[in-house]
């Protein structure tokens, strides 16, 4: 949409997201979410429900390693969409997991000050639980470290390399 937009595939599992988060522009968020929205390509939420589940496993398992971002869920009230206010990340309540509930995690930052590269970084960092809940919980995360650091090159030969940290 041009207000939003998630991967391909993203309505079967948790997606990562982008939009400007019903702010009319002026703030963008990043991060995964899982939309328990039914619709033409979704017609039950019965396949999210295990992910949810290994989304909160993971979460429980690493509780410190996005402690920098935050959780906010939407749901439609008399046909109005309303945002909850935000909350550390943490497992979803068993009463969000249901038709017409939007779970986010991520970030919320001002659209006029936005950076691509630090949106990036962010989804970056969210690939270890997106791969975690999308294997059924057999690809573990790779452990955070500060001695590694990753250094992408754009461009269509770009490679990704390892250095030691300075």
């Amino acid at each position: 949409s041009d207000l939003w937009s998630f991967h391909y595939g993203g309505r079967h599992e948790l997606q990562f997201n982008v939009s400007t988060d019903g702010s009319k522009g002026t703030m963008f968020r990043s991060g995964v979410a899982f939309s328990f929205e039914t619709g033409r390509n979704l017609p039950e939420i019965d396949e999210l429900i295990p992910k949810a589940k290994l989304f909160n496993d993971f979460l429980r398992l690493n509780p410190d390693l996005y402690s920098d971002m935050r959780m906010w869920h939407w749901h439609k009230e008399k046909g109005r969409d309303i945002r909850s206010s935000d909350s550390p990340p943490g497992a979803i309540p068993a009463e969000l997991v249901k038709e017409g509930i939007f779970v986010f995690l991520g970030k919320l930052r001002p659209a006029e000050s936005l950076n691509s590269e630090i949106v990036l970084t962010d989804l970056d960092r969210l690939l270890p639980l997106y791969k975690y809940v999308e294997s059924n919980g057999r690809t573990q995360p790779l452990p955070i470290s500060s001695e590694i650091k990753f250094a992408f090159r754009s461009g269509r030969d770009s490679k990704l390399t390892a250095t030691k940290a300075s």
